[in-house]
């Protein structure tokens, strides 16, 4: 039985080419440091099988590595504006996290051990846009925004740490990915759901940039093709052959959720926002791996309408936002009052000891912006204790309330108020929505 790490195990690629590979038989060591952008139910799925083992870790924090075949990390911060907005958490996970990988490989050969073959997931962003033809692997890489200045770093680290140490590689350039499970910072499931919420979709520079679309199965059938039949030292672009405009792709999304209805488009987006340092079209030449008989099965058209069908039966962010403002307002409010980190399934999820208070507004701002889908800024969320109570607010609806006495509790008992006060943010959550508006 072969063996392969996989970092990044319950992201939304990750998930994918991790079932693959379990399917496959393989013996899967799952990574994943459970940020907000992981799906933890996923977990248990994966645990079923007897051919898997998940750490719960950073991969900056992974001090050694069991003897295996393959190597795949899939591990990284993604969404571009949260890039533009706080660079050092893409420096941390993409440079310095492939840094860590790359000297625990290097271990193999110093022991004289076969060193892992190397799959690193980088992007087609690396080249930077294109407005007609293709990018093919030699091209310069020109990125134009933080997110993919840090994926160019950790692709040339890789080679360089290939030439210098003799670690083998490959890497993995794929488009714009696609499909159920995508956290829903990204448009397809961000355009589900605002639509659902009856709010307008805000789209980047009139949604004229042009974007790629692979289906994550298909880039899980490249990973798995790579793995078996690619050479050494390699880097392969992966496209999914099918391009349009952000704007088309929204359109799309419109005629699926409220079909056989006239649509006044312009009732449903907003191009109020521009993104700095936006690229104007993508678009990758992925001869190389199609000549290992690779190519992309799943059609975007149809694929479509399964995803928007699944979005709006299931609503998946609700129970999300759910859960996960509650364990954000047990986290903070614990926390505050026990001066120390609060853990809940394994994952620290807030860790306020020696932070002031300007920097708890700033923690918990960002995070209900993401989970909102709203652009909050500092003044729309306040973090108070008045008299022994402590207040979140946002857009001046409480969110939560408790006193200190209650929050004085061990932490299993505050998994309890945590049910309790998510309950609460259900309740509040439409009018906060409203207000958004």
């Amino acid at each position: 039985m072969k063996i392969v790490y996989i970092t990044g195990c319950l992201g939304f690629i990750g998930r994918y080419v991790t079932q693959l590979f379990l399917d496959k038989n393989w013996y899967v060591y799952g990574i994943d440091s459970c940020t907000y952008a992981s799906d933890l139910t996923v977990l248990e799925n994966f645990k079923s099988y007897k051919n898997f083992k998940f750490e719960n870790q950073n991969i900056c924090d992974i001090q050694r590595l069991v003897d295996c075949d393959y190597f795949i990390n899939i591990a990284a911060e993604t969404h571009v504006d949260n890039s533009i907005r706080d660079s050092k958490v893409f420096i941390d996970s993409n440079i310095y996290g492939i840094h860590n990988i790359l000297e625990l490989l290097k271990i193999y050969k110093k022991e004289g051990y076969v060193v892992p073959r190397l799959i690193h997931f980088s992007t087609d962003e690396v080249y930077g846009d294109i407005s007609d033809g293709e990018h093919i692997e030699s091209d310069i890489l020109k990125p134009s925004n933080p997110y993919s200045a840090t994926k160019a770093a950790a692709d040339q680290l890789i080679i360089a740490w290939s030439r210098t140490y003799g670690i083998p590689y490959n890497i993995i350039r794929p488009t714009n990915n696609y499909g159920i499970g995508q956290y829903v910072e990204k448009l397809i499931p961000k355009t589900c759901k605002f639509l659902s919420l009856g709010r307008k979709i805000p789209l980047h520079n009139q949604g004229s940039p042009i974007r790629n679309w692979l289906h994550a199965k298909d880039t899980a059938s490249a990973v798995y093709t790579i793995v078996t039949s690619g050479k050494d030292n390699e880097i392969y672009n992966v496209a999914g052959g099918f391009e349009q405009s952000n704007l088309d792709t929204v359109y799309k999304i419109i005629e699926q959720l409220y079909p056989g209805q006239d649509h006044n488009y312009s009732d449903y987006i907003s191009f109020d926002i521009q993104r700095p340092g936006q690229d104007v079209r993508y678009a990758l030449n992925d001869d190389k791996i199609r000549s290992l008989g690779w190519k992309p099965e799943c059609v975007f058209d149809e694929e479509i309408k399964t995803i928007v069908k699944y979005y709006k039966e299931n609503f998946i962010w609700w129970k999300k936002m759910k859960k996960i403002y509650g364990l954000i307002a047990m986290s903070l409010i614990v926390s505050a009052a026990m001066a120390e980190p609060v853990n809940v399934g394994g994952v620290n999820l807030l860790n306020l000891r020696g932070v002031n208070a300007s920097k708890r507004v700033d923690t918990v701002y960002e995070r209900l912006s993401n989970l909102l889908g709203q652009n909050l800024t500092e003044q729309d969320v306040s973090v108070d204790s008045v008299k022994g109570t402590n207040v979140i607010k946002v857009k001046d609806t409480v969110l939560v309330s408790v006193t200190s006495a209650d929050a004085r509790v061990n932490k299993t008992s505050a998994k309890v108020l945590a049910n309790k006060w998510a309950d609460n943010l259900r309740k509040t959550l439409p009018e906060v929505c409203a207000k958004g508006k």
